[in-house]
């Protein structure tokens, strides 16, 4: 019992979810994996066939669109493509697929041998859903005493999380009533965001929309630059990663005269990134001469 406690907390750890009794894999922190990549012989002769194989699936939450797979290191190989790929559920493993390449292995003289690395490379597209709730309680409820509590956010499961600092609004009658927070991008997985057509590393599209009663707006938000005027309650915006890990972004909500007489309530948050992901793995292949 104690050894199964124990491969449980390292699963836990690790980020990876096996659900009991079945062969269904699913990732906190990663979307489509490359779940093996290798040739078929560790070694072979010079003019064989060099049989690569790699499998991939989705272990996220999401579906994933766009799916290329290719090899770099033996010059012009075919990329393999996808078009769809469903996610993970408690019910279902998410959508499996796996590929091979045979390629000539390269010419060496009798008696050399060589080492070959062959990078294995996956690029998908991907989004990251987020759901934030704030509470709002108005002053007189303030001064009876509360708990400060933290903003609630739910991610879905992939290589990108989403994270928002605030703590609950008090709302002041007949005052301007202006709330700021934070929101952060991270990557989490084991590849980065890349932007698509150009690669940018750590480029995503986000957007914000704001859920709550009446008279409620954001203000500049996620670089956007929004007054209560223009009364809008969603924006978005394509930002970039620091070093291709993390950036933080700030946002702001306008609460009107309709918040005035509120005790207790909440706004909620849908926050969305999209993005494309690359994931790499290498495989190694010995290539031994011939006598010519």
């Amino acid at each position: 019992m104690k050894r199964l406690f124990l491969l449980f907390i390292l699963l836990l750890a690790s980020g990876c979810i096996i659900n009991q009794g079945s062969n269904i894999r699913m990732s906190t922190d990663e979307g489509v994996v490359i779940k093996s990549f290798s040739p078929e012989y560790e070694s072979v002769y010079s003019g064989e066939k060099i049989r690569l194989l790699m499998e991939i699936e989705n272990v996220g939450e999401t579906s994933a669109e766009a799916i290329n797979v290719n090899l770099h290191g033996f010059g012009n190989i075919d990329t393999k493509a996808v078009s769809v790929m469903g996610p993970a559920t408690k019910e279902s493993a998410g959508d499996f697929y796996d590929f091979e390449w045979n390629i000539d292995a390269p010419p060496l003289t009798e008696g050399i041998s060589n080492n070959y690395d062959v990078l294995g490379r996956l690029e998908y597209n991907y989004k990251t859903n987020a759901f934030a709730t704030i509470k709002v309680i108005g002053l007189d409820q303030s001064r009876r005493g509360f708990e400060q509590e933290l903003v609630e956010v739910i991610n879905t499961r992939g290589p990108v999380k989403i994270e928002v600092s605030g703590e609950t609004v008090i709302i002041k009658p007949n005052t301007d009533n202006r709330y700021a927070f934070r929101i952060t991008f991270r990557n989490v997985g084991n590849g980065v965001p890349i932007g698509n057509g150009v690669e940018e590393i750590g480029q995503m599209n986000v957007a914000v929309a704001l859920k709550a009663k009446a008279g409620t707006f954001l203000g500049s938000c996620v670089d956007k630059e929004l007054t209560p005027e223009n009364e809008q309650t969603s924006t978005g915006n394509t930002i970039r990663l620091r070093n291709g890990e993390s950036i933080t972004k700030s946002c702001v909500i306008f609460f009107g005269s309709e918040w005035n007489n509120v005790i207790e309530d909440i706004v909620s948050l849908d926050i969305t990134a999209s993005y494309r992901y690359a994931v790499e793995k290498y495989a190694q292949v010995e290539v031994k001469g011939v006598r010519k």
